[in-house]
């Protein structure tokens, strides 16, 4: 399968694109993020040794271990007991799919906040990914879907676009809030950028050679044709 690519369609568009990647390469690259949703979602589609994988995962990292333990003794697992200090009974308490999207959560936090850690607006942004991968995986799971980290990642690359503003491009971004007011950045976005904050997004993720399923997904859904309703009633 030949790699996702992403093209401006206008000069300014491809001018944003070159300053984000120059600030990139000056600030550092968030190489970690990318390969942590890789081994994440290896050790999620772990069959009979999916705990073990996922328990050498979690014990890697001294601060999931610590995040791990604290919600499977929290009262949200209380019908399993209290008491869960080894990883190994964690992952059986919280599920694979639970630790996971935590395990992914984390690293987002641990890879942005180093690079702008005073930055509001970039916090807001990734609290915004958190929490729409967390929703995104009670859906799915209730849903009895078969993709639940797929769902999961690919909801909290929905705002990749602003993360990536916010971090890397706080300017530009306080621009587009001057422009439109605050929460309404996306409407501005093509006058300023000459690209949408969704298509910022999408190339980023190309640019981290992410799988293409994974970009495909965060494309936002067409809304329902005009009468579309009446027609199908």
């Amino acid at each position: 399968m030949s790699a996702a690519t992403f093209t401006p369609r206008t000069r300014q568009g491809k001018e944003t694109l070159e300053l984000l990647w120059a600030r990139i390469r000056q600030q550092g690259d968030m190489p970690g993020f990318a390969k942590a949703i890789g081994a994440i979602l290896g050790a999620m589609r772990g069959e009979e040794d999916g705990e073990f994988d996922m328990t050498q995962t979690v014990l890697s990292d001294p601060v999931l271990t610590q995040k791990v333990l604290r919600l499977a003794n929290s009262g949200m697992y209380a019908a399993f007991g209290q008491g869960v200090n080894t990883v190994s009974k964690a992952v059986l308490v919280l599920g694979v799919d639970a630790i996971g999207h935590l395990a992914l959560g984390l690293k987002l936090i641990e890879e942005l906040s180093s690079l702008s850690p005073d930055s509001v607006s970039a916090h807001v942004e990734m609290e915004k990914a958190v929490l729409a991968g967390m929703v995104a995986q009670q859906v799915a799971t209730k849903a009895d879907s078969q993709n639940v980290e797929q769902a999961v990642v690919c909801s909290m690359l929905h705002t990749l676009g602003r993360m990536m503003l916010t971090f890397y491009m706080s300017d530009l971004w306080a621009r587009l809030q001057a422009h439109g007011g605050p929460g309404n950045e996306a409407a501005a976005a093509p006058d300023i950028l000459g690209l949408a904050l969704e298509e910022i997004g999408y190339a980023t993720a190309a640019h981290w050679g992410l799988p293409r399923h994974l970009i495909e997904g965060m494309r936002p859904l067409d809304p329902p044709a005009a009468g579309a309703d009446a027609a199908a009633a």
